[in-house]
């Protein structure tokens, strides 16, 4: 019987040691199942907060180009209108000589020029269209001066010295684009409010 109790005593504690081993494998396995969940959620995290900011990258560079692309059409269209606006304005302007103060224009924008290039000495360059007029001009303000008739324009006139090293030009043309230039934002702003 010693034998018999022996054994079942060895195999009780076998047995014990099992179960413990067992539960120890089971804890161990558990946590070690713990960990990998929480490194999983982890790893996931990681990714869904790179693929964040990668789409907050994209999102952010799609909208800057949107952005970019309607700013360069949105020019563009200003662009045309101001062009537009200028257009018609020349347009108008090509018939100015049939307008009754065209001559008094003429006779302000000679004086502007002649005062502008500063010389006792100078040339007046006019369209054939006004030649006679110009000469009636100045001579009824007792101006002597030469006129060439070698220019075309819409109207009004250049002055040049002599030499031709400075000219000074007052044409309808020149007028409208240095209005053009200094006038630019106050077109814009007119045709497209600020």
């Amino acid at each position: 019987m010693d034998y018999e109790n022996l054994m079942k005593s060895m195999e009780a504690s076998a047995e014990e040691k099992r179960e413990e081993l067992l539960r120890k494998a089971r804890e161990s396995a558990a946590k070690i199942e713990e960990e990998a969940r929480l490194k999983a959620d982890e790893i996931v995290k990681g990714h869904i907060s790179r693929a964040s900011r990668n789409l907050e990258v994209d999102r952010n560079r799609l909208l800057y180009e949107a952005r970019s692309k309607a700013r360069g059409e949105s020019a563009a269209i200003m662009h045309e209108y101001f062009s537009r606006a200028f257009s018609l304005a020349e347009g108008r302007l090509a018939a100015i000589r049939q307008e009754n103060g065209y001559e008094d224009f003429f006779r302000r924008a000679m004086a502007e020029a002649i005062d502008a290039i500063g010389e006792k000495e100078f040339v007046l360059h006019v369209d054939p269209r006004d030649e006679d007029l110009c000469r009636r001009i100045i001579g009824t303000i007792g101006i002597e001066c030469p006129v060439q008739a070698d220019i075309s324009c819409a109207g009004g006139l250049n002055v040049s010295t002599p030499d031709g090293r400075t000219v000074v030009f007052n044409t309808i043309e020149s007028r409208l684009k240095s209005a053009r230039e200094r006038h630019r934002l106050e077109v814009f702003s007119a045709l497209f409010g600020d």
